[in-house]
């Protein structure tokens, strides 16, 4: 039986070794990268950071119209000392996959170590554009848009812009960019505040004098308003304790869309939170909304179909717990006493406004301060 036993053990110790050298192995492959990008029309570079082995295979695919790539052939074999191949037989407005296998030789045999694979496309790319509200930042007075294309890298891009009276666009920037440089950010200050734009961009690559476009990207719309919106707060429930109800007044600061406060038990969620100290786990409280004010004298019933508030706009609350319980308020000489309300931001539902009672704002966002 003690003979048993120690096979058994010796088997399972071999296991664990057998398990760790393919982890090992693994994480071989796991950390080879290589890049891969367009020259020119006719010429890709493969790059890579150099193994301790000893050669590299280098393989291609080129994109089938159903977009696969089926079939890869080897093109090159390189010393396992470079660092780099470059293709010179690609063929323009193409997409290609290639792949690099790096390996060790042992005997007359072939060990590969690792293998990894780009795609590279040998035309001026197409941009994708990010721009408007949920993508970057826009305020009242600028709009910010992103751009990211692929293939040959661009020297330029030329942004265009229609405004949501015009018929066609007009193009408002030639932005040069750095050699090697896909991406790019271009804020547009020459706007009117809630006005909607609709942007496009193309990408050009300039040889021997001669500029060779891609396609324009898809058009993104936009609209000057204040993508992280702001909030004054006025808190009427002034003492720390048990209450059954607090009242909280908001105004809407220069710049932000309407604001739509609605509440669905269903589907929406308010509750109150408070902090003690940085440490200490938070007390919550669930929330409803059962009257509200333009005036802080005349108050109506909460509707259905919520309540909009506009720039400039107070909006005054009343809110109470959702069984109409007491519950503790602080408001003062706490780490943090928030209430969080989903709402209904500038036509985008399910955003999450931040009542700050301490500080006497709120924000759209978890993250502000």
């Amino acid at each position: 039986m003690k003979r048993l036993n120690w096979i058994r053990g010796l088997v399972l110790c071999l296991g664990i070794l057998m398990m760790l050298c393919v982890m090992k192995e693994s994480q071989a492959a796991r950390y080879f990268s290589i890049n891969a990008f367009a020259k020119d029309k006719t010429t890709v570079e493969i790059n890579w950071k150099k193994q301790s082995v000893s050669g590299y295979e280098i393989y291609r695919a080129k994109r089938n119209k159903s977009g696969e790539y089926t079939y890869y052939q080897k093109i090159a074999t390189i010393s396992g000392k470079k660092k780099k191949y470059i293709d010179k037989t690609a063929r323009y407005k193409s997409w290609y996959s290639y792949k690099v296998k790096a390996y060790k030789k042992q005997g007359n045999k072939k060990k590969y170590k690792s293998e990894e694979s780009r795609e590279v496309y040998t035309g001026v790319g197409t941009p994708n554009l990010i721009s408007g509200y949920g993508h970057v930042c826009t305020t009242a007075s600028s709009i910010k848009i992103e751009v990211e294309t692929y293939g040959i890298a661009p020297t330029a891009f030329e942004i265009y812009r229609k405004d949501e009276a015009a018929k066609k666009y007009k193009k408002i920037k030639t932005v040069k960019v750095k050699s090697g440089c896909y991406r790019f950010e271009y804020v547009d200050k020459k706007v009117t505040k809630g006005k909607n734009y609709s942007y496009k961009v193309r990408a050009y690559k300039k040889i021997k004098g001669k500029k060779i476009y891609g396609k324009y990207s898809r058009p993104e719309k936009a609209t000057a308003i204040n993508t992280d919106a702001t909030y004054a707060v006025e808190n009427f429930t002034k003492e720390n304790g048990k209450t059954k109800s607090i009242v909280v007044g908001l105004t809407s600061n220069e710049g932000n869309a309407d604001t739509i406060f609605t509440f669905n038990p269903e589907y929406s969620n308010i509750s109150y939170s408070y902090w003690e100290n940085e440490n200490s786990d938070s007390e919550q409280v669930d929330l409803v909304p059962v009257k509200y004010s333009f005036d802080n004298e005349n108050w109506n019933p909460f509707p259905d179909k919520g309540v909009k508030l506009s720039e400039h706009q107070t909006i005054y609350i009343m809110l109470e717990e959702k069984d109409g319980k007491e519950f503790d308020f602080f408001s003062s000489g706490i780490y943090s006493s928030r209430i969080y309300w989903e709402l209904t931001y500038h036509n985008v539902s399910g955003e999450q406004l931040s009542i700050d009672l301490i500080r006497s704002t709120a924000f759209l966002g978890f993250g502000n301060s």
